[in-house]
């Protein structure tokens, strides 16, 4: 099951390391020197088929497996499907836990260790403070997009890992804890982008899309603390998570807001 976790979160690190990599100079110098090290040298193209081939076939054979068999109510009973369709209420969970938790350490210490590297000057933004060497723009420009894209990427991981863990939410109290572990980090990770934006904006003024970059980070920040109080008292996440962010859409549409910046 660890091994499966592993399996799992490679397609993931695939996705954010580039975009962690982008985000900051260190952790992709840092990056480099690992992949150089593992994958440079004379075989290397067989370590990676070695890695690669059984995973590939491992979670392929896993999804086909389990689609073909609901489907057709093959090689599965059908009192089992019953039981967990009474049990969980809603979701897939066929992944089991272990897996599951092996799957959230590792994407988890990807993000403590781009923190690491960002230690210096990731929260010097919320403070007023420009590092040297950096304009305003290239100070709020470097990484920004990434690291909405990350958050709104984690949110996604969040959805996957309670619709696919075998136990429930409500039941598996390490799958809670986690989920507040990852949704505070990516709340940390999205107070540094709003702060970077946030100089941008005291120092040029507000455009448009600056406004809608604005606002979409805001309605992140609202969907992960849905997710954190989610832990405590059963919500309506997914109604409260879209409906908010159709009432933020709306007001960008019917406010003036040309007229508002002039």
């Amino acid at each position: 099951m660890i091994l499966l976790g592993i399996g799992i979160s490679l397609p993931v690190l695939v996705i954010i390391l580039p975009v962690l990599s982008q985000a900051d100079a260190g952790f992709s110098r840092m990056l480099t020197r690992v992949f150089e090290r593992v994958f440079v040298f004379e075989g290397g193209l067989f370590l990676q088929l070695c890695i690669e081939i059984p995973v590939v076939v491992i979670l392929s054979s896993l999804m086909f497996g389990t689609v073909y068999g609901g489907i057709y109510q093959r090689n599965i009973e059908k009192d089992i499907c019953k039981e967990y369709k009474e049990i969980s209420g809603e979701g897939f969970h066929i992944i089991p836990d272990v897996a599951i938790y092996t799957f959230a350490g590792i994407i988890g210490f990807t993000y403590l260790l781009f923190i690491a590297f960002q230690a210096k000057y990731l929260f010097s933004a919320c403070v007023g403070i420009l590092p040297e060497s950096f304009t305003y723009a290239e100070y709020a420009r470097q990484g920004f997009f990434e690291l909405c894209g990350i958050t709104a990427f984690n949110v996604l991981l969040l959805f996957f890992m309670n619709i696919f863990a075998r136990t429930v939410t409500r039941e598996n109290k390490v799958l809670s804890v986690i989920n507040i572990a990852f949704s505070t980090v990516t709340i940390l990770l999205l107070i540094t982008a709003m702060s970077k934006m946030g100089m941008y904006i005291t120092a040029y003024g507000f455009t448009i899309k600056r406004i809608q970059a604005s606002v979409f980070m805001i309605w992140l920040c609202l969907v992960l603390f849905m997710i954190i109080c989610h832990q405590k008292k059963k919500i309506p996440l997914v109604r409260w998570a879209v409906f908010s962010g159709a009432v933020l859409y709306t007001l960008l549409c019917i406010l003036p807001l040309e007229a508002m910046i002039s």
